[in-house]
């Protein structure tokens, strides 16, 4: 009887010990050759959450592991491994954040055909990679997904992309060439900032915002904008929005070594002068009621900004703090009664 009862509440303790591995991040042999997975609250789902065993430098994702369809690779599931090639998944419809971060090996990837968002910080860091398929259906591309991908020469973004997110190109300095497809509406700040390969870029009429620092801190000679575009505009190939009233970004590897802003400009964006070599002097117009952050990082020859208006006038402008700050260089402020200096001492005239 003893015997019995034991029997039972071993079988009893193996099935709930069994049933808890079913439903935790399981090392899973059939057709994984090691990937770890959890199965999702469907039963019949499951999403990758680690490297486990698997033993190959290129991934192959596949379709199952033991009896359940893959759908996801969870957030962070390989970071910082050492994987050289991603490809198959044809049931991943997810990949989670950071999820490729810092894989330092990875050369080529192939995403999925089923996933329309790449999350934020995907393929952060990720500095040999050189060859990137996105999918067809794409919708947005997350906050800093491929930031700092130093080697990344170009890319094609699908017709169906709508969102760019923050700093979503942030640093990758071998991009030369990227297209802005016709239906992209939004695009964050710092998208495409310190790609110093980039020479020119063009934003399609679809566009509806863009964010501070967009392109700074880069190589480019012009920015074009489409003719037909009702938000965005470019005048001697620089940025501006709302009927040229917010200057958003000059194509900061101009030779000039002089630039007026025009007449009508009420906002000037964030690090909106941001990595320019050339410049030494800077008119501003009394329109200008409004500075951004940082809008002469690291522009290390400034030498003189002429304000058309009184340093009563220039007083009033609405002044994010830190405006001037990491410049790298000693301006001082003409104005047409006196004149600024670094510290703020005013010396009429």
């Amino acid at each position: 009887m003893k015997s019995s009862l034991r029997l039972i509440i071993t079988t009893v303790v193996l099935t709930m010990v069994l049933m808890l591995c079913a439903i935790t991040t399981c090392a899973c042999i059939d057709g994984s050759k090691g990937l770890e997975y959890t199965v999702n609250d469907d039963g019949k789902t499951c999403t990758i959450t680690g490297i486990g065993k698997y033993s190959s430098k290129d991934l192959t994702i596949p379709d199952a592991l033991g009896g359940y369809e893959v759908t996801a690779i969870a957030d962070y599931a390989f970071k910082g491994t050492d994987i050289e090639t991603v490809s198959g998944g044809n049931n991943v419809t997810r990949i989670g954040k950071g999820a490729f971060q810092d894989c330092k090996q990875l050369i080529k990837v192939t995403i999925p055909a089923g996933v329309t968002t790449i999350q934020e910080e995907c393929f952060r860091g990720c500095s040999e990679l050189r060859r990137m398929t996105l999918p067809p259906n794409l919708i947005q591309i997350g906050e800093c997904a491929f930031q700092a991908c130093i080697i990344l020469k170009n890319i094609d973004i699908p017709n169906t992309t709508k969102i760019i997110g923050n700093s979503a190109f942030y640093g990758c300095l071998s991009l030369k060439s990227i297209t802005i497809p016709d239906g992209v509406m939004r695009i964050d700040a710092g998208a495409f900032a310190g790609c110093v390969s980039l020479t020119n870029i063009n934003f399609p009429a679809s566009v509806r915002s863009v964010g501070e620092g967009l392109v700074c801190y880069n190589s480019l000679i012009t920015i074009d904008v489409e003719a037909d575009s009702p938000v965005l505009s470019s005048i001697d190939g620089n940025l501006y929005a709302e009927d040229n009233s917010v200057f958003i970004s000059y194509a900061c590897a101009k030779p000039d070594s002089s630039f007026d802003i025009p007449e009508g400009v009420v906002i000037l964006s964030g690090w909106l002068f941001a990595g320019c070599h050339n410049l030494k002097t800077i008119s501003i117009p009394k329109s200008v009621n409004s500075i951004g952050f940082e809008i002469f990082f690291k522009s290390p020859n400034i030498e003189t900004i002429y304000y058309d208006g009184t340093v009563e006038d220039w007083k009033r402008i609405d002044k994010v703090d830190g405006w001037n700050a990491n410049t790298e260089s000693i301006f001082t402020i003409i104005c047409t009664d006196g004149t600024i200096a670094m510290d703020g001492t005013v010396t009429y005239n």
